[in-house]
């Protein structure tokens, strides 16, 4: 199939709430946002990427097709399976906000954990705990509590901020069973192979902010080791340098002024 050159639609989209005032907005014109976005593009390495190349006929399908094609309404499909495609959104699309969503929490965690002057090592594992345990430990126990109270008619309080006592006991202990589970699990289908390099990866050092400072550091003092060394104002001596007697300079006066004689008598005398 041909590169040729395609001309996008100049439709004008209104993009609101875009700043600090809640009546802000911004106005994008889709031909030239896409023109920008690809200007540097290469489109023989975007066609074969595995997201086009694998379904590459289904796409030209789609691209092609005489109606309009909402591959998340099957009714819009004709008489062509667009399955494969929505399998392939959801495997390889789908998963990136929600994987930067969990990144950005886990850092938020970290920095959280950081403050109670813990170690690295530390600090990760509490951060991985929170992050992947307590967040969404609390957030079921919540909406499930809540759901408990509701159908309760005697129950005054509705809202559900934490749960506490021995319900929260109980629940936390199914919850981590369930991830225990959910880990098994995982286990089984990554292998040891691959649990084993997860481990090591986390382990070491060599991917640890730490080590990044430790090198940028070294590096500072490897530079600072080729420069000359200067020397400050309390080091320098007006008088010149000290000659020692003993390499035939003289000796000052007030090293032989008897200001603790007393003292020095009496440790000889010890």
């Amino acid at each position: 199939m041909p590169l040729t050159s395609y001309v996008f639609d100049s439709v004008s989209v209104t993009l609101k709430h875009q700043g600090s005032d809640a009546n802000e907005h911004v106005t994008v014109n889709t031909r030239e946002c896409m023109e920008y976005l690809i200007e540097l593009a290469d489109a023989k390495e975007m066609l074969s990427d595995a997201l086009v190349s694998v379904h590459k006929d289904l796409w030209w399908k789609m691209a092609f097709a005489n109606e309009e094609v909402d591959l998340f309404d099957s009714v819009t499909w004709s008489d062509v399976d667009y399955e494969p495609l929505v399998d392939l959104i959801h495997q390889t699309i789908t998963p990136h906000a929600l994987h930067q969503q969990r990144c950005e929490n886990h850092v938020q965690m970290a920095a959280l954990t950081a403050s109670t002057n813990v170690g690295e090592g530390c600090r990760s594992d509490q951060a991985n705990a929170l992050s992947y345990i307590m967040r969404d430990f609390n957030r079921k126990a919540t909406l499930e509590v809540a759901k408990i109270r509701a159908d309760e008619v005697s129950t005054k309080k509705k809202t559900i901020d934490r749960v506490e006592g021995r319900q929260r006991v109980r629940m936390f202990a199914d919850h981590c069973d369930t991830f225990n589970s959910g880990v098994e699990r995982s286990l089984s289908v990554v292998g040891d192979e691959k649990y084993t390099e997860l481990l090591d990866f986390i382990s070491r050092d060599t991917n640890k902010i730490s080590r990044v400072d430790l090198e940028a550091r070294k590096e500072k003092y490897s530079k600072g080791i080729q420069k000359p060394r200067k020397i400050t104002k309390s080091e320098q001596n007006v008088c010149g340098p000290d000659i020692s007697a003993e390499m035939d300079g003289g000796l000052k006066k007030c090293y032989i002024i008897r200001k603790y004689e007393k003292e020095i008598k009496a440790e000889i005398e010890c």
